[in-house]
């Protein structure tokens, strides 16, 4: 007779975990993690950054992929943040708690879309773990509790989405559609979304070249949109703040500090204590603290991701 093996440590606290009972588990801790936080006033920012400039503007839709929407200020070009604040404006109006519902409630959702992801790659156990822990993880904290963050959440929400729809073996045309239309609001809803399209196509290159082509002719439009409208709307011009130190430094200057800005969140994912917002810290100077032993981590993790990631693509190879 063949033994069963030992039970995981997940296993032995929740039993059998499927899909469904994972799911489960992440709502019920995230709202038990967040569940103070729904209420809170507005803080910091919130009214001025987004409450004010929405009730000027109302629920002026088309106005958002203007030159005059409200965030399309400073060099950036993210209409779907501004529609999604007006949107939220024009339901709740300055009533905080359904602001701080909604975006705990997308928060969870990611959380539930990256264990879906990671499930693909890993065991359900440490799938539920890695999700667990970006759900309550403190780093994330300010998406959640902090409403002119959610830009954050949002773009992640659309550009996971697309990654998920991705993973099929065949697909077809609408879908192709679909995957593309919510890289284009992940990429209007915050820069970082663009990001997506590489995520995309390296797992199709990677994992499952059919239709490869159709991928990248898609994601190739998707940019050529995003940058048709931004060019059209707010040229060339990138984000600049003359109050914050960084946006003075020239590009060797940005450059340095990559390593250690890399490196503070690597050390506050692990020991997350004395958080803080509006940090304005930059180095003036290489040094051995500062720069070189940065570096030098982050190269190491850089190799082992790399040689992770050749182990993954062999073993999937292999079935």
């Amino acid at each position: 007779m063949q033994e069963k093996d030992n039970p995981s440590f997940f296993e032995k606290i929740l039993g059998s975990i499927t899909t469904k009972k994972a799911i489960q588990i992440i709502f019920a801790i995230g709202f038990l993690a967040y569940f103070n936080s729904l209420f809170n006033g507005f803080v910091w920012e919130d009214m001025t950054f987004v409450i004010s400039k929405i009730y000027a503007q109302n629920l002026d839709i088309l106005k958002q992929f203007t030159s005059d929407g409200a965030f399309n200020t400073g060099g950036r070009y993210i209409p779907i943040t501004g529609v999604y604040a007006a949107i939220s404006y024009f339901l709740f109006s300055e009533q905080p708690f359904f602001y701080h519902l909604v975006q705990l409630i997308l928060h969870i959702t990611n959380s539930v879309l990256l264990f879906l992801v990671l499930k693909k790659f890993f065991g359900k156990n440490l799938s539920i773990f890695l999700s667990i822990i970006f759900l309550v993880h403190p780093l994330n904290v300010e998406s959640v509790s902090y409403m002119a963050a959610f830009s954050g959440p949002l773009f992640f929400f659309f550009g996971i989405l697309a990654l998920i729809l991705s993973f099929e073996e065949k697909i077809d045309y609408k879908k192709i559609f679909l995957i593309s239309v919510l890289l284009l609001l992940s990429s209007l809803t915050r820069e970082n979304g663009l990001v997506f399209l590489f995520i995309i196509f390296a797992y199709r290159l990677l994992f499952n070249r059919k239709q490869i082509s159709l991928f990248l002719l898609s994601e190739f439009l998707v940019f050529l949109i995003y940058f048709g409208l931004r060019l059209s709307t707010v040229g060339f011009n990138f984000l600049h703040y003359e109050q914050v130190p960084i946006a003075g430094l020239n590009l060797t200057g940005r450059l340095m500090n990559i390593p250690a800005e890399m490196f503070y969140y690597l050390k506050i994912f692990l020991y997350p204590v004395s958080l803080a917002v509006n940090q304005r810290w930059i180095i003036e100077q290489a040094g051995f603290r500062n720069f070189y032993f940065p570096l030098a981590i982050e190269v190491s993790i850089l190799i082992i991701l790399i040689f992770l990631g050749i182990y993954l693509w062999i073993s999937v190879r292999k079935y």
